[in-house]
């Protein structure tokens, strides 16, 4: 006996006893409403919804908590919507979990031809991963708290467009209602309107996620708050926006690619905003578009810091229409974003005609506050040569007369006065396109290295403007500061097109040489 002691406990320190095997996973073979907690896969593919759930049908009905399905790559495919005479459209799921089943796991599933692929409903700790849906309506319709989306795939969700003469809503992912939810690592592509559908979340993290070729890649609507939106790509939507935002409180952006949309990010209604690190690039129409309309978040702050905004038809457009509010002003603070190759403005500020606004009996003088912090305006390839680095501080007010104008980084088109120079060929135009802005502070921003690399003297430096108007260059009269490096106009007024550029004009140039302006 003792020998064999011995000889047990040798084999175990070598591994080669080994712990008696857990319970196996229950088999699946066919359409089915699993009741019991526990670890099931399938073995077969599946067809059909004959599981009475939710006023229609399912193929898999997960009615117990704490349930392990693992669909092993089998397929489950429906009929979709099912029409009946007495009862008018009938919603055919693949799989569903209903509000008592919480702690569920999905795996490895492939569900096509239904009108939801995943539907759960107001359940917590779902995981759903590695699973592809191609259905009528929606690839995954979920609510619920604390759930997981990673690794999936959602593509020609409400392919079928005409369905009894309706048009299907057609979402790769549907989230709503839910608190700390986790959106990660999906592919979703090629579905009729959204690509991800996002409302009424608290605290919900989407990230890394690529969508393309959706109506809407990513649709955030209807009052999302603590959202963290970090290093997904929205490219090539077939409808309006790679990324839109309505109604949406404490949100950051961040590391995130945006391209080849018609608007790469609209965004209305909103408060608290932060865009960090965005690439956002070859839109058709604008780079990122801000509306400041009547609004439910008041103040309404937008902040930007250290994007990309390049190869877009127009790279930042604000537009500020009926603002309404007695509890502060909207702003949009934008520092170190670098603008490049836009194809028609960088950066354009537009402002309707907001006549004084009555709020709850008072009129007030409202207004939206745009302010820039060292901006770079740079040439079309971006390399930060000839750039001009701007700050700005704007108010547009109500009740002024409408106004719209642009800024964006211009090569000299004409000889600079004679006996003169540019300062690293620093040049931007500023053209007005609606009436007559007057920006209450601009300034010009430099560093020293620049400075000695061209072997300038700052001491002569100045603002100058050359207008078609009057066809020469002339002093806008900017305040020089040598010791932060910087030249500053307040109030400039901006009523005819210009180019503005940094000159030296230090008297002992002598003739003009190779280098200089002239």
């Amino acid at each position: 006996m003792k020998i064999v002691s011995i000889i047990l406990l040798m084999l175990a320190i070598s591994g080669l006893v080994l712990a008696p095997p857990g319970p196996q996973p229950k088999t699946i073979n066919q359409c089915t409403e699993i009741k019991q907690p526990g670890d099931y896969v399938l073995t077969a593919d599946l067809n059909g919804a004959p599981i009475p759930v939710f006023g229609g049908h399912s193929c898999i009905l997960i009615s117990s908590s704490n349930v392990n399905l693992d669909c092993d790559g089998h397929i489950l495919t429906g009929p979709g919507v099912v029409f009946l005479a007495d009862r008018g459209l009938v919603s055919e799921d693949g799989i569903v979990v209903p509000e008592t089943s919480d702690h569920t796991t999905i795996k490895n599933c492939k569900v096509t031809g239904y009108s939801d692929g995943v539907h759960s409903l107001s359940n917590s700790n779902l995981l759903i991963t590695n699973a592809f849906y191609q259905n009528l309506f929606t690839g995954g319709y979920i609510q619920g708290d604390d759930n997981k989306l990673l690794y999936n795939a959602a593509f020609n969700n409400g392919g079928q467009i005409n369905l009894f003469g309706i048009v299907p809503v057609g979402e790769g992912f549907y989230i709503n209602n839910g608190v700390r939810n986790q959106i990660s690592l999906n592919k979703v592509y090629d579905n009729l309107v959204d690509g991800f559908l996002i409302a009424d979340e608290d605290k919900v993290t989407i990230s890394s996620n690529d969508a393309y070729l959706n109506g809407i890649n990513y649709d955030l609507t209807n009052n999302n708050k603590n959202v963290l939106f970090t290093g997904n790509k929205a490219h090539d939507a077939t409808g309006e926006d790679g990324i839109k935002i309505d109604l949406i409180e404490s949100a950051i952006f961040s590391q995130n690619e945006v391209y080849n949309n018609f608007n790469g990010i609209s965004i209305q209604n909103h408060k608290d905003i932060l865009f960090l690190n965005n690439r956002i690039k070859d839109n058709a129409k604008t780079g990122l578009r801000v509306s400041y309309t009547t609004n439910a978040f008041r103040p309404s702050n937008i902040i930007t810091s250290s994007n990309e905004f390049s190869g877009n038809n127009i790279g930042v457009y604000i537009y500020a229409l009926n603002i309404l509010s007695s509890k502060g002003h909207d702003s949009i603070s934008m520092g170190s974003d670098h603008f490049y190759n836009n194809k028609l403005v960088d950066f354009d500020v537009e402002k309707d005609d907001m006549t004084a606004t009555k709020f709850n009996g008072t009129s007030e003088n409202l207004r939206l506050i745009v302010d820039l912090s060292k901006v770079v305006f740079d040439n079309p390839n971006g390399d930060y040569k000839d750039d001009t680095v701007l700050s700005m501080h704007h108010e547009l007010l109500n009740g002024d007369a409408s106004q719209d104008y642009s800024i964006s980084w211009s090569n000299k088109f004409a000889p600079l006065p004679a006996l003169q120079r540019s300062f690293a060929q620093k040049f931007i135009a500023i053209e007005p396109w609606v009436g007559k802005p007057v920006i209450n502070s601009i300034t010009w921003n430099w560093d020293n290295a620049e400075v000695q690399n061209g072997n300038y003297d700052e001491n002569w430096f100045y603002i100058a403007k050359y207008t078609n108007f009057n066809g020469n260059w002339a002093d806008i009269g900017a305040t020089l500061d040598t010791t932060v490096n910087t030249l500053t106009k307040t109030n400039l007024f901006i009523d005819k097109f210009g180019v503005y550029g940094i000159l030296e004009n230090k008297p002992q140039f002598g003739a003009c040489t190779n280098g200089f302006g002239c």
